[in-house]
């Protein structure tokens, strides 16, 4: 294996996982991820690079991106969700796993298991097999309140 097709493969899979698994909740993934993808193109554009090289240009690269991108990233994650417009506010949700007052539970949503929590002023827990309703979301966080 050439480290070209090594590095490339470890950025497709590090972006692929980042985007389709974490959802942009993890960052580090898709740094790591784009650094493999610098050393990748280093190595090909600089066929003379060997296996050390390479992987200098990874961690160099994945640093600087650190170093670049974490702040912005993370005020944009931090900030308010646009929720207001959001089709999941007022959807009924199917409770997989107990949902109780300062215990996180699993719900399913549009063909996807969810992290949920009980919405603000909600304090009865929402037992496994019930129905809920979305009020709130935030991140990958659902919160519910009883569709009762």
């Amino acid at each position: 294996m050439t480290p070209f097709s090594l590095f490339f493969a470890v950025a497709v899979l590090l972006l692929a996982v980042e985007l389709l698994v974490l959802q942009f909740s993890v960052f580090w993934v898709a740094f790591f991820g784009l650094g493999a993808l610098v050393a990748a193109v280093a190595v090909h554009f600089f066929p003379g690079l060997d296996w050390g090289g390479t992987t200098a240009v990874f961690v160099a690269a994945s640093a600087v991106i650190c170093l670049i991108l974490f702040k912005p990233l993370q005020k944009w994650q931090s900030g308010p969700a646009a929720a207001a417009g959001n089709d999941a506010i007022g959807q009924k949700v199917s409770v997989l796993k107990t949902v109780a007052l300062g215990s996180a539970g699993q719900v399913q949503w549009s063909g996807t298991d969810w992290r949920a929590e009980l919405a603000e002023g909600e304090s009865d827990e929402i037992q496994e097999g019930a129905s809920a309703e979305i009020v709130a979301l935030s991140g990958i966080t659902l919160f519910i309140k009883s569709s009762s």
